[in-house]
């Protein structure tokens, strides 16, 4: 047995309740077991309980034509393996190989929770793609639909509560309590998980950074129906070529771009999101022509605004259904889930 002392282990031969310890010798011990006396065992303790998983995502190698030029490790029996021993260290998540054999399901407490795996396994050189996560469904004795319900709680400044509980309300939440005084609101509200798939950030957004949101899991509620996805559509790259600040210039008036010039780009690679409703295809390598001609206004200076950046759970809340990450050690790219324009258009018209 050992205590942590500084920032080292000190073998004791005696812990007090409170103690912090570490055990060595003992074999496939699991959450809930009790290491006692054999000659006197005692039993009466009641075990741990680790609370169910809520959301899942599926981890799959990497099939973008970029694959291999910053991760060292990409096959899928690699990922396979590296997802497997998390489970013997990580014991609230439950990882487990799909039916296809396509890719591995890890489910956790959240996107933050899946996260967090995924920032790990990116530094240590894995190069893979994930999809939307999806809430873990639930039966009941009757056989309805179940979903986990979370309390979220907003503190946020007097002249933004309107907009944060109409925000709230489009995600599905209910609000339970409100207590106000002379500069904040205090906001509780009941909100299924699904509802808070890039919530932060619209909050943030309609408080211009000033409100502070909080949840946590409460408990499985009836299912609330489908939900409105992201109102926009995205630009999606129609070549593999690097990107030209000349084709850029005239993209980011049609929306908001997530790539900057001279960064490698591939077909169906999404590289901004449009101000309208639907996707679009758009060419990111357009130079321009040059002749023996000058007009004026022509060499006008080009000024780009600095493109979005995500992070690992801001992508992973941003895409919908038909679309992917995919995680390298030095990139977060977002991609559709098949790369042929020609291909998206006939599973379209074929659904």
């Amino acid at each position: 047995v050992y205590t942590f002392e500084n920032l080292g282990k000190a073998e004791v031969t005696a812990a007090d309740a409170g103690d912090i310890v570490a055990v060595i010798g003992i074999e496939d011990a699991d959450i809930g077991d009790i290491i006692t006396d054999p000659e006197s065992p005692v039993t009466e303790m009641a075990p741990i309980a680790v609370e169910e998983p809520t959301m899942a995502v599926v981890f799959e190698a990497s099939t973008s034509p970029l694959v291999g030029r910053a991760g060292e490790i990409v096959g899928g029996r690699q990922l396979k393996a590296r997802l497997m021993r998390e489970q013997e260290s990580n014991i609230s998540m439950r990882i487990e190989e799909t039916e296809d054999k396509s890719g591995v399901r890890v489910a956790g407490r959240g996107v933050l929770h899946l996260s967090v795996l995924m920032e790990t396994m990116r530094r240590e050189g894995f190069e893979f793609q994930v999809g939307r996560p999806q809430v873990v469904y639930k039966e009941d004795e009757a056989g309805n639909k179940l979903e986990p319900i979370e309390e979220a709680t907003i503190d946020v400044p007097n002249d933004y509560s309107g907009k944060a509980i109409e925000v709230m309300g489009t995600a599905g939440g209910i609000m339970e309590d409100m207590v106000s005084d002379e500069t904040m609101t205090h906001l509780t509200f009941a909100i299924p998980s699904r509802g808070t798939m890039g919530l932060k950030t619209k909050i943030l957004n309609v408080s211009h950074g000033e409100a502070v949101l909080f949840h946590h899991f409460r408990e499985y509620g009836p299912y609330s129906g489908e939900m409105i996805g992201r109102k926009n559509g995205c630009m999606i790259a129609m070549a593999t070529e690097k990107s030209v600040a000349y084709a850029l210039d005239t993209l980011q008036e049609r929306g908001k771009l997530f790539v900057g010039p001279g960064e490698d780009c591939y077909e169906g690679m999404i590289v901004g999101e449009s101000a309208k409703e639907g996707d679009m295809v758009v060419n990111v390598a357009k130079a321009k022509q040059l002749g023996n001609q000058r007009s004026s206004g022509a060499d006008k200076a080009i000024s780009l605004t600095p493109p979005i950046t995500f992070t690992l759970e801001e992508a992973l809340e941003y895409i919908e259904d038909d679309e992917l990450v995919e995680v390298t050690p030095q990139s977060i790219r977002l991609r559709k889930r098949t790369l042929s324009a020609t291909q998206r258009r006939k599973e379209a018209k074929n659904k």
